[in-house]
């Protein structure tokens, strides 16, 4: 399933060149992509919390495909939009069901490496689809897109019919579409909140803005700048997938299993920075390509330790609420990222590279302030204060 979500990435810039729209477009798409994650997956964490799992996965994959295909036929802005607009609506409901179901079915001794191999699968996955979309963009728009909506319906009717619900469900769940607003899930998630929350939620934010500004930044550039076709984006996608995957099941397996996730999760933050560094310093092709697989490799492992610190943070709401409340962070990241590298862009093509940079000094930042904060307040690795 993952596959087909990302199969269109490695076109997107050329749907952009091919509608003439400007060099910002490619952020603008995709900050209102997000903002319909943000604003919808609250709803969805509910709604999975009620209907299960499973089903809520396979909705959510059949719906993304309806976007997916608004936005391959697009002939204007304002398709384009529509698209972006419909196809992250579908994602957040994909993407919070999807961890929940992890951390359902994990326990506190195997969260950690639970979560590492479901970003491992996904790391793998969306490199699969960018080297799946790449290769069929050679071909045309057309095909690209018309492979990805029909393995998105094929998927969620498999997901539907074999996958089965982790646990049972309290169907007494309100749902309603006042739980779509994502300020709903702050107030759900009122039990959680402290100074601590409020210093790893910022690192969530930052990490996710510079992320998601960086790829969509990259992913243009190559094309607009290296002038690589779509065949090439995936390839690179594909290598960086596979060593995205070692890393995970490698260093990020231990980690996760054998340091404090806190503190760890700094010098990640750093190195990240430190690559992105490079890569505005660099001047050839070759180095350019060089240090972004670099950054990749640092880039893949900060989610799962995040995933397993959120998801271990408290006990007095559930997953579905917490973990929502974990993407809609991540959403707003997703928002501006890409919004501000789409016009940072336009004024120099590595000026987004420089500001996803220090948005990763600022995660590493928070994530220093939060360390010292459990530190002075005696909580240990595993979310216990100490007596």
């Amino acid at each position: 399933m993952q596959i087909f979500n990302n199969t269109a990435h490695p076109i997107t810039p050329t749907v952009i060149n091919r509608l003439d729209m400007p060099d910002y477009m490619f952020g603008v798409c995709y900050a209102i992509m997000s903002a319909t994650y943000f604003l919808f997956a609250p709803l969805w964490g509910r709604v999975s919390d009620r209907i299960g799992r499973a089903k809520t996965i396979a909705f959510m994959t059949v719906g993304n495909s309806l976007g997916q295909l608004i936005f391959g036929l697009a002939t204007g802005p304002v398709s384009l939009v529509i698209g972006r607009m419909i196809t992250g609506m579908f994602a957040g409901g994909y993407h919070v069901s999807a961890m929940a179901y992890v951390a359902d079915i994990s326990t506190p001794d195997n969260l950690g490496k639970n979560t590492s191999v479901y970003a491992a699968i996904i790391s793998v996955s969306t490199a699969g689809g960018y080297l799946f979309g790449g290769l069929l963009g050679d071909l045309g728009i057309g095909v690209t897109f018309g492979a990805q909506c029909i393995g998105l319906v094929a998927a969620g009717t498999l997901i539907f019919l074999l996958l089965d619900n982790a646990q049972e469900y309290d169907r007494k769940t309100p749902i309603s579409l006042k739980t779509a607003n994502p300020f709903s899930a702050f107030a759900a998630s009122k039990p959680m909140w402290s100074v601590g929350v409020v210093l790893l939620f910022i690192g969530v934010f930052a990490a996710s803005f510079a992320t998601n500004g960086y790829d969509n930044a990259f992913n243009y550039y190559i094309k607009d700048i290296l002038d690589f076709p779509p065949s090439y984006n995936g390839m690179i996608k594909a290598f960086v997938g596979l060593i995205g995957l070692t890393a995970n099941f490698t260093i990020n397996l231990w980690l996760v299993n054998k340091t404090d996730n806190y503190k760890s999760i700094i010098g990640v933050f750093a190195l990240c920075a430190s690559s992105l560094v490079c890569v505005v310093l660099t001047g050839g092709t070759i180095s350019f390509i060089l240090f972004n697989i670099v950054f990749y490799i640092f880039n893949a492992i900060y989610l799962p330790i995040q995933q397993a610190i959120v998801a271990n943070s408290t006990d007095k709401v559930t997953n579905g609420v917490k973990l929502g409340m974990f993407n809609s962070i991540r959403a707003l990241g997703m928002v501006f990222g890409p919004l501000t590298a789409g016009f940072a862009y336009a004024v120099w093509s590595k000026l987004p590279f420089i500001l996803c940079a220090v948005s990763f000094g600022l995660a590493a930042v928070s994530s220093i302030l939060l360390y010292f904060y459990r530190k002075t307040r005696c909580i240990d690795p595993a979310g216990q204060k100490l007596s």
